[in-house]
């Protein structure tokens, strides 16, 4: 995990890490206490290989705390393992994510 802070109230988190069962506990008590001091938080999942519901949980949790916080909070760009599980539980609205349709869907 790496964490920049790009201007004043801003940081940018780029993680690395798999977001698995058996990361979460670790990566959420690095992270969490670096988010504090942020309005604007953007989380760069791009790097991450593998997730799991557990990382997907800890993402609708972590905009759960963001919004309550009164903080901005973005996830982009997201891993292709991210963006598999996103859509297949269909959780972009609750990310706040677009829906991206594939063009090779077709018609029905």
């Amino acid at each position: 995990m790496d964490v920049s802070e790009p201007g004043a109230g801003e940081l940018t988190v780029v993680i690395s890490e798999d977001l698995c069962i058996y990361e979460i506990a670790q990566l959420h008590d690095q992270l969490l206490p670096r988010l504090a001091g942020g309005q604007k938080i953007q989380l760069d999942l791009g790097a991450v290989a593998e997730c799991d519901s557990a990382g997907l949980q800890w993402l609708l949790a972590l905009r759960a705390w963001a919004r309550s916080s009164g903080v901005t909070l973005s996830f982009e760009p997201l891993s292709d393992a991210v963006r598999e599980l996103v859509d297949l539980c269909q959780v972009q609205s609750l990310l706040g994510l677009q829906t991206v349709i594939p063009a090779d869907m077709g018609a029905c």
